[in-house]
């Protein structure tokens, strides 16, 4: 535990720290001024050699051109706009040299005492100040917009690679990036603002070291050369004093999301925790992420403070530099006051433009550790990514060629050295090195006792094929982060078109990993598994999803309003007509009277062909309603285009057969052409239950535990705890008279 106690003994409410907060906060308070450290707050941040390669200056300026280079290089309107931009920026630097003369000129009419030529530069002077504040202004309206499209482009092309191939659900399984939504948002945002500030700041420096540089070494030349010095001195300080806080930015963001889940789960979670008068440890878990960000915030400050030590005494040491070398000329008449002000004035941009990092080495931190978790973010999905269809921050195939030369000229190098050590008889050496490694991965390998099956890349076959429902050779499965712990092996079974498969069990035999298997989501395992396009299948989890959005959006999901083509929905209304035509046109009615208010008379329903796409569709979803038991709910919820937050709208019950009348739309729609249900009616009563299972057209897989299901099925596959061959047998009358009696008795 990261505060040094036992969770137990925390989670109560007699622990002192959760009745004391603010004894809490005094010891964090107390920490950032010195103070003694108290056990429960020691958490003292060690980084590793590998973290520390992480904030070098080669590894990020490779990033920053990997995420940020492709938005201009495929962008034809981003280079436009940045074009635009930069003309902004060059006559805004203009305008800024000479406001320079005109304050020249102007302190020396005050020295000359000249009234007309001090009017003179006054008018001038207003005259570029309106002319300048227009380009100012619209510099930085149009750099903002082009951070927004900066973001756009980012947060776009990342989402195409976390929805492709399911890498969201690989994500949560593999739990190698934390909190990518975090990373979507704040990290995409923080990163596309900062580094468009910071490559506008870092041009217009740029230019106004140009510009003010020749100013300067136009009025004393020895004073740009000791500029020079002094700027790369300081910066190379700059970077190794503050170079701790890259790894410190990383890990306040992670913190701060850390944070903000725990929040985030009591809320979604609010009713189970206060069944379970869960609020003490709750409180202790929250707490524990806070104090958590609340100590990064500590070490940052406290890194913050040594930097900016320096960065003070960098800044303001040499400000009057000028007017001290200036002065001796100054006395004899050799050097004017507003030549003397223009080269204070010169000196000091020249740099503060040179100090770019210096002065912003805070901003660069949290650009440099945003655009880490950004980098590690991409480079796991790039590693997803299929060869049809790049990354779009992948590299240039000229660039990446020249890499690949560069990687293999290393190899070679390597391999010379391995060579010239065996020619020095350090061979010896070398050999048991590898003996001893080869015999670990061995060693490792063996313990499991599957060498056969979970040798590395072993991977199970997914094929697809029109042709059968669901059929499977020889399948092993285990766990992707378990290999040693086999689920079940030697599964061979093929279902036929009207198959109406059970799967039985004792808990954590695999039933649901099976399902997962089949819907491609694990491919832990070997052998193959042939089933119909997985877009033709249709998965409902025990704990339905419910989609933002309306409820009929909530019924078509997970298809768009623009996937369903007339004829399949003309298709669907006359099937429902020919086999319900007393109960759709009662639906008609029902319907016509909660939206009018008044009753309507029941009359036939139109012929397909002649009613309108929208009607059709909401008079098919209200009559799915019906089926699965909710004829008042769109009624009540105030039509099919109320949005809700259905999850906490409904009951477990009411999203389980939402779930079931989204399938029979599926179903009826043409889009599903097989079905599997994962405990899918755990919430509902028996007759709900025989309800919604008789409304369903095989095939179907289930997994359940109630003897009640036998009824609705054909076959039964059997799966043992001890991972053996699982057992597929016929469903009996027997069986099914033996369910039927425990659900008379159950009822």
């Amino acid at each position: 535990d990261v505060f040094g106690e036992r969770p137990e003994r925390a989670s109560t409410a007699q622990s002192c720290h959760m009745k004391n907060p603010m004894r809490w906060m005094g010891a964090a308070c107390g920490r950032l001024f010195g103070a003694r450290r108290t056990k429960f707050l020691k958490i003292v941040p060690e980084f590793t050699e590998q973290e520390h390669k992480r904030t070098s200056a080669g590894r990020l300026l490779y990033l920053f051109y990997k995420v940020a280079v492709p938005f201009w290089r495929t962008n034809r309107a981003a280079r436009w706009n940045t074009a635009f931009v930069i003309v902004l920026m060059l006559l805004n630097t203009g305008f800024n040299v000479a406001m320079s003369f005109c304050a020249r000129e102007f302190w020396n009419t005050l020295s000359d005492r000249d009234v007309d030529r001090f009017y003179l530069v006054t008018y001038m002077y207003l005259l570029i100040t309106l002319l300048s504040d227009p380009v100012y202004v619209y510099y930085n309206y149009c750099r903002n917009v082009l951070s927004t499209s900066l973001r756009q482009f980012l947060c776009g092309s990342m989402l195409d690679m976390y929805y492709e191939h399911r890498n969201y659900y690989v994500i949560e399984a593999a739990r190698k990036v934390d909190n990518p939504d975090q990373r979507l948002s704040e990290d995409v945002k923080g990163f596309a603002e900062m580094s468009i500030m910071l490559i506008s700041h870092g041009l217009t420096s740029l230019l106004d070291v140009v510009a003010f540089s020749y100013i300067l070494i136009t009025i004393y030349p020895p004073l740009f050369a000791f500029l020079i010095v002094y700027a790369v001195v300081g910066t190379g300080a700059t970077y190794f004093i503050g170079r701790q806080l890259i790894l410190l930015e990383f890990q306040n963001l992670a913190s701060e999301a850390d944070l903000r889940f725990s929040l985030m789960r009591v809320r979604t979670n609010a009713e189970s925790i206060a069944f379970y008068r869960g609020e003490a440890r709750e409180e202790y878990n929250n707490r524990k992420m806070l104090f958590i960000a609340i100590e990064n915030d500590l070490n940052v400050f406290r890194w913050q403070r040594n930097l900016d030590y320096f960065v003070q005494l960098y800044t303001y040491l040499v400000q009057v530099l000028p007017v001290v070398v200036l002065a001796p000329r100054y006395f004899a008449g050799q050097t004017s006051t507003g030549s003397l002000q223009q080269a204070w004035a010169a000196f000091n941009s020249v740099l503060r433009d040179l100090s770019f990092i210096v002065m912003r080495f805070d901003e660069v931190s949290k650009m440099s550790a945003g655009l880490d978790r950004l980098g590690e973010f991409i480079e796991f999905l790039e590693s997803r990514t299929s060869p049809d269809r790049p990354s779009p921050f992948a590299e240039p195939a000229k660039r990446a060629r020249r890499r690949e030369r560069r990687e293999r000229k290393e190899r070679k190098e390597r391999k010379r050295i391995r060579t010239s050590a065996t020619d020095a008889g350090d061979a010896k050496d070398v050999d048991v090195e590898q003996q001893d490694d080869t015999a670990s991965v061995v060693s490792s390998v063996m313990s499991t006792g599957l060498a056969s099956e979970q040798a590395v890349g072993a991977e199970i076959s997914v094929v697809e094929d029109e042709t059968v429902s669901l059929e499977t050779q020889e399948l092993a499965l285990f766990p992707p982060d378990d290999p040693s712990r086999v689920l079940f092996r030697g599964l061979s079974m093929q279902l036929p078109p009207d198959a109406r498969l059970l799967i039985v069990g004792p808990s954590g035999c695999g039933k649901s990993s099976l399902l997962r298997a089949l819907a491609g989501l694990w491919r832990s395992g070997s052998g193959t598994i042939r089933i119909s396009p997985l877009a033709g299948a249709f998965f409902l989890p025990q704990r339905p999803y419910c989609t933002l959005g309306s409820l009929r959006e909530q019924l078509t999901y997970p298809r768009e309003l623009s996937d369903i083509t007339p004829d399949a929905l003309q298709a669907a209304v006359a099937r429902m007509d020919a086999d319900f035509p007393n109960k759709t046109t009662a639906t008609t009615a029902s319907s016509s009277t909660s939206s009018s208010g008044s009753t309507a008379t029941a009359t036939v329903p139109p012929t397909p062909s002649d009613e309108p796409f929208s009607e059709a569709l909401d008079r098919l979803l209200e009559h799915t309603l019906v089926q699965v038991s909710l004829p008042l709910l769109s009624s009540r919820m105030g039509g099919l285009s109320t949005v809700r937050d259905w999850s906490a709208v409904l009951s477990l019950g009411e999203q389980q057969r939402l779930a079931f009348g989204r399938l029979l739309v599926s179903q009826a729609l043409g889009f599903c052409r097989l079905s599997i249900l994962d405990e899918s009616t755990s919430a509902l009563d028996l007759t709900s239950e025989a309800n919604v299972y008789g409304l369903l057209r095989p095939p179907f897989v289930s997994v359940g535990h109630r003897p009640s299901l036998l009824r609705f099925h054909t076959a039964l596959l059997r799966l043992s705890p001890d991972g053996a061959a699982p057992v597929l047998s016929t469903i009996t009358d027997e069986q099914r008279a033996v369910a039927m009696r425990a659900e008379v008795s159950i009822s």
